[in-house]
């Protein structure tokens, strides 16, 4: 469970080193983020995975000086989380951490 809690903590750090540079050249005079972030999961709450995610969000959060929020959707083999970011606006200001399990079984479901 380490291992995975640490991946998801990698990935979710590497998504957000790497969307700073494209957001920074594509609004120049506007600082990313410039409103609340949301961090969908689909773990439960005081699992494993969310407090490492709330220890990022944290850092986050101190780090873009905004305020970064975690949204627990557990369920679903991850789908319910997935469907909840699905929905949001495109506007790079919603991120979902998931597991390789539930990434694995999309293309066979």
């Amino acid at each position: 469970m380490k291992r995975k809690t640490f991946l998801a903590a990698a990935l979710i750090g590497a998504a957000a080193a790497a969307h700073l540079p494209a957001q920074a050249q594509a609004q120049s005079a506007v600082d990313f983020p410039s409103k609340p972030v949301t961090l969908f999961t689909a773990f439960a709450p005081g699992s494993g995975p969310d407090a490492t995610l709330r220890l990022v969000a944290d850092k986050l959060g101190r780090l873009w000086n905004q305020r970064v929020m975690v949204e627990n959707r557990p369920g679903g083999g991850g789908f319910i989380a997935m469907e909840a970011a699905r929905r949001t606006a495109a506007d790079g200001y919603t991120l979902l951490q998931l597991d390789s399990d539930h990434l694995g079984a999309v293309p066979h479901l």
